[in-house]
């Protein structure tokens, strides 16, 4: 084979400059008929020279190559990656009239040889990595342990505030007084179960379709009337009154009333209601007669 103005050892140098990357590397260089091209051999072709026979020196290599133009293959514990060169037309086209050669000699193959890695290879080399990933993933686990411990924190949160609105709404409910709520016009907006029960209605026949002065006898409103006033302007508010049942019935009650206010608008009164019809038949049953 003759090269001409063909710069033969930088090829070779540059070949073992590009190795430094990995001191493990090593080049391969043969020609189509298995000769050795470097001027050195490697592991384990240490004896090889220049022109030395490679394909009978390491014949699984030489199999391995010749089965295919490139890709990579794992070769008496070492990893082998590969590919086919022409220099008369691929990397030296300006310089394919300088070279010189009988066609059986080419292409050539270009080849890079590793150590098989080992795990503890990998661990050694990837130290950095593994840190890392063992980082991220104690993270993901601590994560995962906060967000369980949370959710069930939430959980919890979740059912006693439940249960405390429950009783407080049951504690509305069925009071022994009663409560009630009216807007700026008098209005029922809220009345609980205790008071309906006094005066004989369903809650849906009394919220936002009757005023609270129309259930109180006309002999009582305008004690109502001047409590009521008293309230939407932020004053407390009290009245003795006497409530109209759906039987036409009586019940003597005590009022105290509150205003609630936002931005310092009337929003709607808060009443308690205490009945007081035993006690006023009672006081009629011992009245001395006349």
């Amino acid at each position: 084979m003759v090269l001409l103005s063909l710069n033969w050892g930088y090829l070779t140098s540059a070949l073992r400059q590009a190795m430094l990357l990995d001191p493990n590397a090593n080049a391969i260089l043969i020609d189509a008929r298995g000769r050795w091209l470097l001027n050195e051999g490697i592991s384990p072709l240490e004896a090889a020279s220049f022109g030395g026979d490679f394909a009978s020196l390491a014949p699984h290599y030489w199999q391995a190559i010749q089965q295919r133009n490139a890709g990579h293959a794992s070769v008496d514990n070492h990893l082998l990656r590969f590919q086919t060169e022409d220099i008369r037309t691929q990397r030296y086209r300006s310089l394919a009239g300088t070279i010189f050669s009988e066609n059986a000699y080419h292409p050539w193959k270009l080849g890079v040889t590793l150590p098989q890695p080992s795990w503890r290879s990998l661990i050694e080399e990837e130290t950095t990595v593994l840190w890392f990933l063992l980082l991220t993933y104690s993270v993901a686990v601590a994560f995962g342990i906060f967000w369980a411990l949370s959710s069930q924190r939430q959980r919890q949160l979740r059912k006693a505030a439940q249960r405390h609105a429950h009783e407080v709404s049951d504690l509305y409910e069925n009071a022994p007084c009663g409560y009630h709520s009216l807007d700026s016009t008098g209005r029922i907006i809220k009345m609980n179960r205790t008071e309906l029960t006094w005066l004989g209605y369903a809650e849906e026949e009394v919220i936002g379709h009757i005023t609270y002065r129309e259930m109180i006898t006309p002999e009582t409103r305008d004690r109502f009337d001047k409590a009521f006033e008293n309230v939407k302007q932020n004053r407390p508010g009290s009245a003795e009154c006497s409530l109209l049942t759906r039987d036409g019935e009586q019940r003597h009650v005590m009022i105290e009333a509150s205003a609630f206010y936002r931005n310092g608008q009337f929003v709607h009164s808060r009443a308690t209601v205490f009945d007081l019809t035993e006690r006023k038949n009672s006081k009629k049953s011992y009245a001395p007669k006349p």
